[in-house]
């Protein structure tokens, strides 16, 4: 079975509006078709292609041409020249999409690069129609999920799941061809935006706009010229990173009819403003890059998610869910913990996610509701509360609050949470390693606090596996560690119980329980302090082989049996 590269489109209706600097330029459905099958025909014969472009527009065309050209498309999940070092040698039968000559690699991958010149493809190209079809099983996208809660993984993405997710977006969206102009802020090599912007604009007969507004006169510039244009009105795909940004700014609001947010929680009261400020409904997903979306709700009315069309869900009494149905290929477990909201069976909750949850010394909360109170502190910009790294039952916390002092945000953190679960460390910064579309990664909040080695030890490791199978962090046990005192005093060492604690919390980072430690040696004592490689292999859950070496040589080693948590 094959599906037809493009639907719901007029040969001679715009698929794609570029700017010149000049004027705007509309691209027909039939001259983009044709612009895709010529350079499909001059890519070279690979199993993969290295996503790479930047730039909108010659993300689009490369990732059609790539398309029907039998690749499957890799979409690195950072810019970072490491991930991407990684990912060639991981795939060697891989060529390179990148937006011009000088954004390819160093020899020899460098042949295997091609530069997309996407504006004189587009001008150039013999209309052609009808528009190619690709073969239904076609593995077209492997992309990478964001790390927040474990180590990024790889997910594959077949053409018909993708074409059948695009019926879901507009669907449940009411997105009919040309009514609106699409644009959007999130890079396409994310699910977000691939959904509501490469995928939308390829299945639902509305036209992408090529620019990626990135400050709010950005925004209110592509309003204006999509208005004088007498094109469509903006349905504008965005974080609410982004969204608070450009309502934040001065100035004339932009003239956006529908906004569309995702890849983190929409706090409602930003909702609210924006739909009063501006005139435009705000939607938010719930969906990931395993599922795409599941569903949507507005929410400076509602704070229950409704089910889209064709998706169902089972919630057990923990809350742990699984997803099904519509455009999955199969089910998913689900990392969040959700609650039903009515009988209906099709509006439910968000509660948080299951390594959310926070148990010391017999209390329980959740990283989520200690963020929550965090940010609320007059003064705090920003703020996030996650597990240590190297300490067992501690939690830390990274804070953006220019005109507080560690002391004064302490004190005003303890009139709100319980001393059990205040951050040790409590660290304020100039701002959150927050990515493009607003999300923390939990490596990168370790590395700031200095729980994870500075270099890109971790980082190599999972770029050149995204299956994750093996885990390389560098470690340490501080000197003021409750468990120190009394333990050979005046020659201090790491008891070896909480050795094994730390690997059992990287396990559980990963979705793992211990069962059992099969097999342990110590072989040398860990001094506190002293910094030391943890090394994890994961090819059998049910032997995970571990190590830790010191600088003068192996410290630890041994097996832990395991399950899925």
């Amino acid at each position: 079975m094959t599906t037809p590269l493009i639907d719901r489109h007029r040969p001679e209706g715009a698929i794609l509006h570029l700017d010149d600097g000049e004027r705007r330029v509309d691209i027909t459905a039939s001259r983009f078709a044709g612009a895709v099958v010529e350079l499909a025909a001059r890519l070279p014969r690979r199993r993969f292609a290295l996503q790479r472009c930047e730039r909108t527009a010659s993300f689009l065309v490369s990732t059609c041409a790539a398309w029907c050209a039998g690749h499957t498309v890799v979409m690195p999940p950072t810019r970072l020249a490491a991930d991407r070092d990684a990912l060639i040698e991981r795939f060697p039968d891989a060529c390179e999409l990148v937006d011009d000559a000088t954004d390819r690699g160093p020899a020899p991958e460098a042949a295997a690069s091609v530069a997309v010149d996407a504006p004189g493809l587009l001008r150039e190209a013999v209309p052609r129609w009808p528009p190619p079809a690709l073969p239904d099983d076609l593995v077209a996208a492997m992309l990478f999920t964001s790390g927040s809660t474990r180590i990024p993984r790889a997910m594959t993405k077949t053409w018909d799941s993708l074409c059948r997710g695009a019926r879901t977006f507009a669907g449940t969206f009411g997105i009919a061809p040309q009514s609106f102009t699409l644009a959007g802020t999130v890079p396409p090599q994310h699910m977000f935006g691939l959904e509501a912007t490469i995928m939308a604009a390829l299945r639902t007969g509305c036209a992408l706009d090529g620019s990626r507004p990135r400050y709010a006169a950005d925004l209110a510039g592509l309003a204006r010229r999509t208005a004088d244009a007498g094109a469509p009105p903006l349905c504008l795909a965005t974080t609410p990173l982004h969204l608070e940004h450009f309502h934040r700014s001065p100035g004339v609001p932009p003239g956006v009819a529908r906004i569309i947010v995702s890849t983190m929680p929409m706090a409602r009261a930003l909702a609210g403003r924006v739909e009063r400020d501006w005139s435009a409904r705000v939607d938010e997903i719930y969906g990931s890059t395993e599922c795409g979306m599941i569903a949507a709700r507005r929410p400076a009315r509602d704070d229950a998610f409704t089910l889209a069309a064709g998706i169902d869900l089972r919630i057990d009494a923990d809350g742990a869910s699984v997803v099904s149905g519509g455009h999955l290929d199969a089910s998913v477990a689900l990392d969040d913990r959700l609650a039903w909201r009515d009988e209906s069976r099709r509006r439910f909750a968000l509660e948080g996610r299951k390594s959310d949850m926070v148990k010391i010394a017999g209390k329980r909360t959740t990283l989520n509701a200690l963020g929550d109170h965090l940010r609320q502190i007059d003064g705090v910009v920003d703020g996030v509360f996650f597990p240590s790294a190297v300490r067992p039952g501690r939690l830390c916390a990274l804070v953006v609050a220019p005109t507080l002092t560690e002391e004064s945000l302490r004190r005003r953190l303890a009139e709100r949470i319980d001393a059990t679960f205040m951050p040790r460390p409590l660290i304020l910064t100039d701002a959150l390693p927050r990515d493009e579309r607003g999300k923390l990664a939990l490596t990168g909040l370790h590395r700031m606090i200095g729980e994870v080695a500075a270099d890109a030890t971790l980082a190599s490791a999972v770029a050149r596996d995204p299956r994750c199978d093996r885990i390389a962090r560098e470690c340490a046990v501080p000197a003021d560690h409750p468990s120190l005192p009394g333990h050979f005093p005046g020659h201090p060492i790491v008891p070896g119980v909480l050795l094994l604690a730390q690997v059992e919390s990287v396990l559980r980072e990963r979705g793992l329980r211990v069962i059992a430690c099969t097999r342990v040696k110590f072989l040398a004592p860990v001094p506190p302090v002293q910094r030391y490689v943890l090394d994890i292999s994961l090819d059998d859950p049910e032997a995970v082989t571990f190590t830790m070496k010191l600088p003068g040589g192996l410290a630890v080693s041994g097996t832990m049996r395991c399950e899925a948590a």
